[in-house]
């Protein structure tokens, strides 16, 4: 080993915002994920509503309700998109009610191995927030794309 001093010098204005703005990305990125959930929320409460509604005007109005149940049970397909539409937005909704964490308010940051011991440390917690809301959001948006793939398949 050398015995001679390694120099530093303080960091500049501009790497000292870098640092900021990642730390306000990560704290954020939980808050942006919840405004996404919303927005699948409203997606996932419309797109089918519309499709029922193109549904009704395209049947001849003679049909009972009744009707209108055998033909969700006649074609499968159909069925199968409600059925995904109504997971994506369980995935959405359950993404969305917060998840209680233990947090230790005293420490910023744990080792990696360590890394999420519970009880978790303050950097943890948001990357844990975000990895729950990002995982149940991805796949509401697959199963509700599934969904969409599903009900074009049943009116071909």
């Amino acid at each position: 080993m050398s015995s001679t001093p390694i120099s530093t010098q303080p960091s500049s204005s501009t790497d000292q915002l870098l640092i900021d703005k990642l730390d306000e990305n990560i704290v954020e990125q939980s808050l942006r994920l919840d405004d996404l959930a919303k927005l699948l929320v409203t997606l996932e409460l419309s797109i089918p509503g519309l499709y029922v509604a193109a549904l009704r005007l395209a049947t001849p109005q003679t049909k009972l309700p009744a009707e209108s149940v055998s033909l969700l049970i006649s074609q499968p397909a159909l069925s199968f998109a409600f059925v995904l539409w109504f997971i994506a937005l369980g995935l959405s909704l359950y993404a969305l009610f917060p998840k209680n964490y233990t947090v230790d308010r005293h420490t910023i940051r744990n080792s990696p191995p360590h890394e999420f011991k519970t009880p978790l440390s303050i950097d943890a917690f948001f990357t844990l927030s975000a990895r729950h809301k990002r995982r149940y959001l991805v796949g509401s948006c697959l199963c509700f794309f599934a969904g969409v793939c599903a009900a074009a398949y049943s009116i071909l």
